[in-house]
């Protein structure tokens, strides 16, 4: 399955106060993305050991639009509010001022454009504490498959 890795703001889809995203991405890869679909939410990718935290529907098809026509309410599509609300969840590196108004807007005041997702979190996986940090669910045992079943003789 398809999946959206949401980093820094993983906790923000967890309580369902994310419901946009915007993306870097390629029109070839921004294509597999359709609305009506559900999609994982990562908390990062699969190749730093990501795992599922939320189960997304996309309520539109993605759009690629200039970050200098967001609206204000993006602040809290994007996750932003909650996070300025919960330093907590911020990684150490961040602070509240990385997602103050003033950063949204200095974001917003760039030239770039990006590929627009809105969703909706249909189920969750993940856990947030009153602080604002996420919690993991425990990952799943991997079970290998034997090569021959086990009473076949070698």
């Amino acid at each position: 399955m398809l999946h959206i890795a949401f980093d820094w703001t993983s906790a923000a889809a967890v309580v369902k106060r994310k419901r946009r995203t915007r993306r870097d991405w390629t029109e070839v890869w921004a294509a597999k993305f359709h609305a009506g679909r559900q999609y994982l939410g990562l908390d990062h990718n699969y190749r730093v050991g990501g795992q599922p935290i939320v189960l997304i529907l996309l309520t539109a098809e993605p759009s690629w639009e200039p970050l200098s026509t967001m609206p204000d309410e993006d602040y809290e599509r994007e996750g932003f509010a909650w996070l300025y609300e919960h330093p907590a969840a911020l990684p150490a590196k961040m602070t509240r001022e990385d997602v103050s108004w003033a950063a949204f807007n200095r974001w917003r005041s760039s030239p770039e454009c990006t590929w627009v997702v809105d969703f909706e979190v249909v189920e969750v996986y993940a856990t947030v504490d009153p602080e604002g940090r996420l919690i993991l669910p425990k990952p799943r045992p991997v079970f290998k498959r034997a090569s021959r079943p086990p009473w076949v003789s070698k």
